[in-house]
């Protein structure tokens, strides 16, 4: 009896689409799977961070993280097994790491200071952007640059590296945003209130933005420090008619009363005895 020869299938190129696709598919879940576990638990903590005005960096660093969970997930994951992928791969391995003082188990990196990971992921993620500069990952290492910057303290630092990421991608960079939520946050702390608003305002203007309602939030904040009243106004409001579902409604809800009430248009001053009646409407030409 004759052996049967088992002929391997080579996948057509209909297959190999359909499989790329159900990849792309599993890749998009599960980044909005990610984006969603950091907007939850920042709308946990908004309020909270919000009664604290000197910790208002948190806030803009859950609006970057947020953003930074979908880019992140796209370049690492989506990506094909890349040198500069698995740097920075490596390096959020680092900036994620658990403080503790327990001994590590397994691969996972742990930190007994906040300022023991700080260093070494600021290493991690300067050499990414320097050996893998002109990729991907290289811009979002230079977002995680600022965040780590920002979160030490270090508003020089972060202010810095959220502008060269800002100069090196383009205006339709889809994780310009975080770039412009984090220079905003790093300028307030500076005390350019100023110039944090004019980058919030960027911001709230780009096409596509998440957490657009909590940066309306803080632009309503930072317009009230300033006392422009009238730009908070504009600024709280937007919240509630672009984003009437909004976590954050019931918090710009409250800054709008702190403001006062909204001013009354004055109704027209009545003709002066002896003055000429105002004009008819001259007769439409058209029946």
């Amino acid at each position: 009896m004759a052996k049967k020869i088992k002929v391997k299938h080579e996948p057509t190129a209909e297959e190999k689409a359909a499989e790329e696709q159900k990849k792309a598919e599993e890749a998009a879940k599960a980044a909005a799977g990610i984006q969603d576990e950091f907007q939850a638990k920042g709308f946990e903590l908004v309020e909270w961070i919000q009664e604290r005005q000197s910790l208002v960096l948190g806030l803009i660093g859950l609006i970057i993280a947020g953003g930074l969970a979908y880019g992140v997930y796209t370049v690492v994951y989506t990506s094909r097994n890349t040198d500069a992928s698995v740097a920075l791969s490596g390096a959020l391995d680092v900036v994620n790491a658990e403080i503790t003082d327990a001994p590590p188990s397994g691969d996972a990196p742990t930190f007994k200071t906040a300022e023991e990971r700080a260093k070494l992921a600021k290493e991690r993620l300067q050499g990414v952007v320097a050996e893998h500069r002109g990729t991907g990952a290289a811009s979002i290492a230079q977002l995680y640059l600022g965040h780590v910057a920002l979160a030490q303290g270090d508003h020089d630092g972060a202010a810095a590296a959220y502008q060269a990421y800002l100069g090196a991608v383009g205006s339709s960079d889809l994780m310009r945003f975080a770039g412009l939520a984090g220079l905003a946050a790093a300028l307030d702390a500076k005390g350019d209130r100023k110039g944090a608003i004019a980058k919030l305002d960027e911001l709230v203007n780009l096409p596509e933005t998440i957490d657009e309602d909590a940066a309306l939030l803080e632009l309503g904040r930072l317009h009230q420090a300033e006392g422009n009243v009238d730009a908070a106004r504009a600024a709280l409001e937007r919240i509630g008619k672009d984003f009437p579902e909004s976590s954050l409604k019931s918090r710009a809800e409250q800054r709008l009363a702190s403001l006062g009430p909204a001013p009354v248009a004055a109704p027209p001053a009545p003709a002066a005895p002896g003055s000429p009646a105002p004009a008819a409407p001259a007769p439409s030409a058209t029946p």
